[in-house]
């Protein structure tokens, strides 16, 4: 069982997966919506245009990207914006991506092994 494989192997420590949207759909219909904990991760901002912009200027501050890398990483997550919206129905949470401390206290309460934590 793969997925016991990777619990097993974590010794102790939560796997955390980043996928891309057809996987996301592929093990829906695999193993069943109700068996995928699934969080769309958002920028902050009220708009689209907001939240491009906030992601604009991390990605910029950062300093970590080429200016092609960051334009390909806004049109990502311009698809994945617009795939939240269409699809929103292979989410549980849509959390917005203010710190990362805000992002795992919204998540406690849905993973086990943080529940109390």
């Amino acid at each position: 069982d793969v997925i016991r494989t990777v619990v097993e192997t974590a010794k102790g420590k939560i796997p955390v997966v980043v996928t891309e949207m057809h996987l996301l759909q592929g093990l829906a219909a695999t193993f069943g919506r109700r068996a995928i904990l699934s969080c769309g991760l958002l920028p902050p901002g009220t708009s689209r245009r907001a939240m491009l912009s906030t992601l604009l200027f991390r990605l910029r501050s950062r300093g970590r990207d080429t200016e092609r890398q960051i334009r390909e990483r806004l049109k990502n997550a311009l698809s994945d914006l617009a795939f939240f919206k269409s699809h929103h129905h292979l989410f549980d949470h849509l959390i917005v991506n203010e710190k990362l401390e805000h992002v795992i206290e919204k998540l406690k309460p849905h993973i086990p092994g943080l529940r109390g934590a």
